[in-house]
């Protein structure tokens, strides 16, 4: 266990270290007055450095440290819940209490800052947080009724099915998501291919009137040296 809990610890740390680096390398490139070569070079020297935890800042913005440091703030917050539902089992309102916080704070870190750099990824995560929140809420409500000793059995069933309709919910969320990012990349890759097919019929265009331009010069070339 105490194995797991340093490993847990020593993730997000190492994450948040690489974050900041790179935020250095972006931000004092900037201040080069070649700002956009200085900064493709060290970007680019930074992700063979750390080519093994691009995973930790390369799909997301640049715009600070803090914005940039989703995955350790997940991980952070993954942990803390864990902990709590490992440590606080006997105290079922804090379990409640601090689990709805560490939404809170996701929630509102992922709508203030929004950090990634694709809008239909911020847009899941927003609604699939915002959902997590009302089962929370559901939660807390649950654990104050048994904290005051309340029993409001037709509120408690009424929340049971709300709690299952947010759990569809996220469900389906999570896959229209995933069709929408396979629609766009066949999209994509539509339009790539389209590209590519004009590109080439351009090319052949402009190949077939170079050779009808060198038949005709080579044509005239001949006829001056038969006269």
């Amino acid at each position: 266990c105490g194995v797991i809990n340093l490993i847990a610890i020593m993730i997000p740390i190492i994450a948040i270290i690489v974050i900041v680096k790179y935020q250095k390398n972006f931000n004092g490139s900037l201040k080069n007055k070649f700002a956009d070569t200085e900064k493709t070079m060290r970007l680019e020297k930074f992700d063979e450095r750390c080519s093994d935890y691009q995973v930790t800042y390369k799909t997301f913005k640049d715009f600070s440290w803090f914005t940039k440091s989703f995955f350790p703030i997940f991980i952070i917050r993954l942990y803390l819940f864990y902990l709590t539902i490992s440590y606080l089992f006997s105290y079922p309102l804090a379990q409640a209490i601090i689990i709805t916080t560490l939404s809170v704070m996701m929630l509102a870190y992922l709508t203030i800052k929004r950090p990634w750099t694709k809008c239909l990824r911020q847009v899941q995560y927003i609604l699939q947080e915002l959902l997590i929140f009302m089962v929370n809420i559901c939660v807390l409500t649950l654990a104050i009724f048994d904290y005051i000793g309340k029993l409001a059995v037709n509120i408690r069933s009424i929340i049971g099915y709300f709690i299952l309709s947010c759990n569809i919910a996220f469900f389906i969320t999570g896959n229209v998501i995933i069709v929408l990012q396979v629609l766009l990349i066949i999209r994509d890759f539509l339009k790539e291919r389209k590209l590519s097919k004009l590109k080439a019929k351009q090319l052949d265009k402009k190949q077939i009137a170079n050779t009808k331009t060198f038949k005709r010069e080579t044509k005239h070339v001949f006829t001056k040296n038969d006269h």
